[in-house]
């Protein structure tokens, strides 16, 4: 029974501390509105300052841009072109002027805030170098679908980055940046002899590719025309095909067919092949929209309010604690 009594006392003592409490923020809340309500024109005159203020800001002041372009990277120098990238940033945050000089863009740090390269994620490309029965490819696709404790916080795109052909490149321009401050970084990742010796030897080779494969469809179809006509089959010297009365036409339509797909995939590799970084899409610099940090004239009457209320919070703060200084003195005087 005596405990019984004691919880209700102590329910009541708690339920009492809570009326306590509320009539106390009830109190704050009044001074607060109070407080607003007495100092309205000073708030005011702070809300048309910061929209004023706010709109010419925004009226006379450039915004910096931004850009993104679709990379093809060739000729196996994805690592190349990543390195050089990570070189460029660090030479921009040391102001190497020197080496900005050298690659022929001084103004790269008065134009370029940053810059990000990022791959356009392909399995399609990764499968596509292997056998289907290599065992390789299984251990890459087990890798993808059942990553280790170790490799789980890796991502797909920084494993096999440099299978990727295609990438993205985005930037954070300055407001004085312009399509050719794009252009020059590539021209930059574009500015490398030996690249360019495999280049030249790389495009030479396919293109001697699409025309040996042409001749011999040539021949082929010569092949094949002998065929449908029912006579004998020549077979002279400069022929790649010797051909015999127990030839497969099967085969040969299926050779024929296996290079037409061959020469069409190689006319689009060198479409994309006309250097070593290739831009698929123009550059299209834009301004940066930051969202509500772009929002002066609401931004600024919200600092400049509330930098005035808090300022007005520690006075108040200020003044209450000094009259409970000068009580204490009193009482320690009295005494």
């Amino acid at each position: 029974m005596t405990d019984f009594k004691n919880e209700e006392v102590d329910i009541f003592y708690i339920l009492h501390k809570l009326k306590e409490l509320l009539k106390k923020w009830n109190a704050l809340l009044f001074r607060g509105i109070n407080f607003i309500v007495k100092r309205w024109y000073v708030l005011l005159v702070l809300i048309i300052a910061g929209v004023a203020l706010g709109y010419y800001e925004k009226n006379n002041t450039e915004k910096d841009k931004k850009a993104k372009v679709l990379l093809r990277i060739n000729f196996d120098s994805v690592n190349y072109v990543y390195t050089s990238l990570e070189l460029l940033n660090e030479k921009l945050s040391q102001g190497d002027n020197k080496f900005l000089k050298k690659i022929d863009y001084t103004n790269a740090q008065q134009e370029i805030k940053e810059f990000e390269l990022t791959p356009i994620v392909n399995l399609k490309e990764i499968i596509a170098d292997y056998d289907p029965n290599d065992r390789n490819l299984e251990a890459i696709v087990k890798n993808l679908d059942f990553p280790t404790e170790e490799d789980e916080e890796r991502k797909i795109s920084e494993t096999f980055t440099t299978q990727y052909k295609y990438h993205i490149l985005e930037f954070v321009l300055t407001s004085e940046a312009t399509e050719e401050s794009i252009r020059k970084i590539i021209a930059y990742l574009n500015n490398n002899e030996l690249l360019q010796e495999l280049k030249e030897v790389s495009v030479r080779d396919i293109m001697e590719q699409v025309e040996y494969n042409k001749k011999t469809i040539e021949q082929i179809n010569r092949v094949l025309d002998t065929y449908t006509t029912n006579e004998s089959l020549p077979s002279p010297s400069a022929q790649i095909f010797v051909v015999d009365k127990n030839f497969s036409i099967n085969n040969i339509i299926e050779k024929k067919i296996e290079l037409q797909k061959e020469i069409e995939e190689l006319n689009k590799y060198l479409v994309y092949s006309k250097d070593i970084v290739v831009m698929v899409n123009e550059p299209m610099v834009i301004k940066l929209n930051r969202g509500f940090l772009d929002k002066k004239h609401i931004l600024y009457p919200i600092v400049f309010v509330g930098i005035f209320l808090v300022l007005a919070l520690l006075r108040s703060i200020y003044i209450h604690l000094k009259h409970k200084a000068e009580e204490t003195e009193a009482a320690e005087t009295v005494q």
